[in-house]
């Protein structure tokens, strides 16, 4: 059975996504891969919304969030899944997990295992990553005494 010409689009869409986080996170990856990677799957100009610390608008301040979130969880292990996708939309359910090395959402550095779940969207356009939302955000810190605390964002923006 052949797959449908929306049905082609959507794994399209969803196989940018999802590789483009992949790749970033992989830690071979070289600053010549990266600079092609964000060319060939961002636009220009990005809208980022309920990003942790801040909200990037640009390629090169995304940059420098995925490097900062890459100092905070020391040798981390990463989840994605996607939940949706369409012909303009992808939705994944994101896990970092990994060893507090900087201050992150208001927590000083612990060394403790720091975990950080959300919901991203994001919206393409022109085969490209125009526009990511991230909500749903819950931070689980676990000190090495065994102590947990839970942290949600009550702010996040309202997902379309």
């Amino acid at each position: 059975m052949l797959d449908q010409p929306e049905n082609i689009l959507h794994e399209k869409n969803e196989l940018l996504v999802t590789r483009f986080l992949t790749l970033i996170f992989k830690h071979q990856i070289t600053g010549q891969e990266k600079t092609a990677l964000f060319s060939n799957t961002l636009m220009d100009t990005l809208s980022c919304q309920g990003f942790p610390e801040f909200n990037p608008q640009t390629s090169t301040e995304l940059s420098g969030f995925l490097n900062y979130l890459l100092d905070v969880f020391r040798q981390p292990t990463i989840s994605i899944n996607t939940i949706t996708a369409d012909d303009a939309t992808v939705l994944i359910h994101f896990r970092i997990q990994g060893n507090h090395h900087e201050e992150f959402m208001g927590l000083t550095a612990s060394c403790g295992k720091l975990l950080l779940t959300a919901h991203i969207r994001f919206t393409l356009r022109e085969n490209k990553i125009s526009e990511i939302c991230m909500y749903s955000k819950h931070l689980s810190l676990t000190t090495h005494k065994g102590y947990t605390y839970e942290l949600t964002n009550q702010q996040d923006p309202m997902p379309q």
